[in-house]
């Protein structure tokens, strides 16, 4: 079952559990909190200590979330350089060559995917015209023998009309 705590004793809490020495099954005892919940408000002082009292966690500066654009953008403008000079780039841009490498290999295996994505399509629409033209070939030959059908059957009309004799 979950318990509820006010927020004035979160808070008394969480300051001492940012005292340096506090053993926190100690005070688990003390204040009847369970020892899980007194780790999760540990590691919520400890984020919002350093973020100066603000309550969502930054992400680190160095990880960035790169576009499929910035990072084609990017494999494509270190492609061009070599040695020192893509070294710098990459360091300016904040990526290490084995992210690039990453980059580089998933880039290959998408356009190989595409590329046999597009074969398949090309052989489903070769089948589909195939498939087509034989369905109107066999619609035609339907109407042809309905035609001459129609014309059997007036020609037996004709012959086998009333006689006069």
């Amino acid at each position: 079952m979950r318990r509820s705590y006010s927020k004035s004793f979160k808070e008394k809490i969480k300051e001492r559990l940012l005292e340096p020495g506090i053993v926190k099954s100690l005070l688990s005892e003390e204040t009847g909190v369970p020892a899980s919940t007194l780790c999760r408000w540990q590691a919520q002082a400890l984020s919002l200590g350093s973020m100066g009292g603000k309550k969502k966690a930054k992400k680190r500066k160095t990880q960035r979330n790169w576009t499929a654009l910035q990072k084609a953008q990017i494999l494509a403008r270190a492609s061009e350089l070599e040695g020192d000079e893509r070294g710098a780039y990459l360091r300016e841009q904040g990526v290490h060559p084995t992210q690039l490498e990453a980059w580089r290999k998933a880039l290959d295996d998408h356009v190989e995917a595409n590329r046999q994505s597009s074969r398949r399509i090309q052989q489903l629409e070769r089948e589909l015209a195939r498939k087509e033209k034989a369905l109107a070939e066999a619609a035609a030959l339907l109407v042809l023998k309905k035609k001459v059908a129609a014309i059997y059957e007036d020609a037996d009309d004709d012959t086998n009309g009333p006689s006069e004799s």
